[in-house]
């Protein structure tokens, strides 16, 4: 696997044409109770690293555009917030 996540989440690696592409999951905050809605307890945000094993130049958040992400010798550091879902598309160096 060239990329890794570490954190409490859950995650899925796809290829694209100029990287990869990594689905982050946070189902914590999100109490299910039988009747109704509670609010979403955000004291469950959850810090991730990503870890590419491959070089990565760049990297975007497909739903949070504005949002500056930074890798540093190939790991990402973030957020995902509680009950929250983050895709982030990691770029890999122009050959």
């Amino acid at each position: 696997m060239p990329v890794d996540v570490d954190g409490d989440v859950e995650w899925l690696v796809n290829r694209s044409k100029t990287g990869w592409i990594v689905t982050l999951m946070n189902a914590a905050g999100q109490a299910k109770p039988q009747q109704g809605i509670t609010p979403t307890d955000f004291r469950e945000n959850r810090a991730v690293r990503i870890r590419s094993r491959v070089p990565v130049a760049s990297a975007s958040d497909w739903l949070f555009p504005s949002e500056t992400l930074t890798p540093k010798e190939n790991a990402l550091d973030l957020v995902v917030p509680a009950g929250g879902v983050r895709i982030v598309q990691l770029t890999s160096p122009q050959k």
